[in-house]
């Protein structure tokens, strides 16, 4: 009798471009799912949602003090609701206990800053124009380089300035 062999099962591992083409698919098929679960539960909040339209309306009745109690009480309510019900897909991104720690000091040496220029007369909306100016022009020329490159000749880029 022929021996028999139990025939080897060869694994092929996965290429980088395979395996990055699978975890595209599957989040793909997750962002399909997430969708289709909000999908569902904005249709279950339809009243919520007319609620906030029909809110949307009570100011053109008139601006006497119970349409706008009403008016600042339901929207308030129904979005708090519609938020809490919310679908989400991805996970909530978590606040480091660093960032938490630091960001009252950093909004403090800004207003601070901020205090300093108006006392020593020093405008902040020209700083802020400056500023703006220097960081576009850098940004455009991140931008425009590489299409220059290609636009122009070869003889054009390559030489010295």
């Amino acid at each position: 009798l022929p021996s028999k062999t139990i025939p080897e099962v060869i694994e092929e591992e996965e290429t980088e471009e395979e395996r990055a083409l699978r975890l595209n698919l599957a989040r793909r098929e997750l962002l399909a799912q997430g969708e289709t679960r909000r999908q569902t539960r904005v249709k279950e909040d339809a009243l919520p949602y007319l609620l906030l339209f029909t809110l949307q309306l009570l100011p053109l009745l008139g601006t006497q003090r119970q349409y706008s109690i009403a008016y600042f009480l339901g929207v308030a309510i129904t979005t708090v609701y519609l938020g809490g019900r919310q679908q989400t897909v991805d996970a909530p991104e978590l606040v480091s206990r660093k960032s938490v720690l630091l960001a009252p000091i950093a909004a403090s040496v800004g207003i601070g800053v901020l205090y300093v220029l108006l006392k020593t007369g020093i405008d902040p909306t020209v700083l802020y124009a400056v500023a703006v100016s220097l960081l576009g022009a850098l940004a455009i020329s991140d931008v425009m380089v590489p299409i220059l490159r290609n636009v122009l000749p070869e003889s054009f880029t390559e030489a010295e300035v």
